[in-house]
């Protein structure tokens, strides 16, 4: 699903360029000339890897879903933000990639995830 707006995803909820900021795991802050645009929102799929903000290297998106103790039957239909390229971006409420910004970095993409 083409993210471009406000847009649902099962019982999750996107604001695509949010007017708010925050630093938790539901916002992310993202720099269209680092990233693939446009970016889309899809389940995972066998083997993903992300590679997550402050880590050297990739991480399984199976052994997120493992560490942060996501329930296996909410698993396959957990929403991904991934750019045109099919890289992940965002794991919304979970982990950010390293193309997260901070608040002090230029960014010009606020997305917000909220549960409905």
């Amino acid at each position: 699903m083409l993210l471009n707006g406000d847009v649902d995803f099962g019982k999750y909820r996107f604001f695509y360029n949010s007017k708010t900021y925050d630093n938790t795991n539901c916002c992310i802050c993202l720099y269209s000339e680092d990233i693939l645009l446009p970016l889309r929102v899809r389940t995972v799929k066998v083997g993903d890897k992300m590679e997550v903000k402050n880590l050297n290297g990739t991480k399984k998106v199976s052994d997120i879903f493992i560490n942060e103790k996501v329930p296996k039957y909410e698993r396959e239909s957990y929403p991904l933000v991934v750019d045109s390229n099919d890289k992940i971006i965002w794991i919304p409420n979970l982990k950010k990639s390293k193309f997260a910004k901070d608040k002090s970095e230029k960014y010009d993409i606020i997305i917000k995830c909220e549960a409905r």
